[in-house]
């Protein structure tokens, strides 16, 4: 009987070593994976905060924005404000907002 115990109790710790060690891995892995994102996560909000700021000058020169072009620009807003990005795109976002909608288009 003393044996079963010992071999349960046995059993039962090299299971528990087993996912120690699966748990070890996947966390060395997560961080490898975490400083290509990292790289990634602040291209896109470059990226956004560019497209917003060449839009806003385009915009601001026409003098009106259509509809669709204020609405894929505060997209690209929400996208660059959800990545972290900072503030100082908050005023070229208010700008456009108060410009003419193009009836037109």
């Amino acid at each position: 009987m003393t044996s079963l115990w010992v071999l349960e109790v046995g059993a039962a710790a090299g299971a528990i070593m087993a996912v120690v060690g699966l748990a070890t891995w996947v966390v060395k892995t997560l961080k490898k994976i975490s400083v290509p994102l990292q790289g990634i996560k602040s291209a896109s909000v470059s990226s956004l905060r560019y497209s917003i700021v060449l839009a806003h000058r385009e915009y601001k020169q026409n003098g009106v924005i259509s509809r669709m072009a204020l609405e894929c620009v505060c997209d690209m807003y929400a996208q660059y404000i959800n990545l972290g990005g900072n503030g100082f795109i908050v005023a070229l976002m208010e700008e456009l907002k108060r410009l003419p909608i193009d009836s037109s288009s």
